[in-house]
């Protein structure tokens, strides 16, 4: 899923009631701390790391991966809902959000070993 993609699932779900640098403002947070608490904690991933840091990467590849990717969509609805202060739909965004982030966090835990060092060895 690229930048752009992430943002137009988003907007087809919310409406246009945030403008597009607030949505890429809160995709780059998302990406960013997806990098740095999830891939940058484990060793063995060649994936490319770096973080968004304008509306110019719209055509950038976001780290995480289908069928996990729509993390994105549910992180950009759940800060809109935020911010439109739909306490009641934010609620309900942020649990989803937060199981497809586990979701992920988890699939990543299980491919890729931690960094540090092994409790056994061999």
């Amino acid at each position: 899923m690229t930048v752009n993609e992430a943002i137009a699932a988003a907007v087809r779900s919310i409406g246009d009631e945030v403008s597009r640098e607030e949505l890429t403002e809160w995709l780059a947070q998302i990406e960013n701390t997806v990098v740095c608490e999830i891939a940058a904690t484990h060793e063995g991933d060649t994936s490319d790391k770096t973080l968004i840091t304008s509306d110019g990467d719209g055509n950038r590849v976001l780290f995480v991966p289908d069928p996990y990717s729509r993390l994105y969509v549910n992180y950009l609805i759940m800060k809109c809902d935020l911010s439109l202060r739909d306490i009641p739909q934010y609620m309900n965004s942020a649990a989803v959000f937060s199981e497809s982030y586990k979701e992920f966090a988890d699939r990543y835990n299980r491919a890729y070993m931690p960094l540090g060092e092994r409790a056994v060895k061999l």
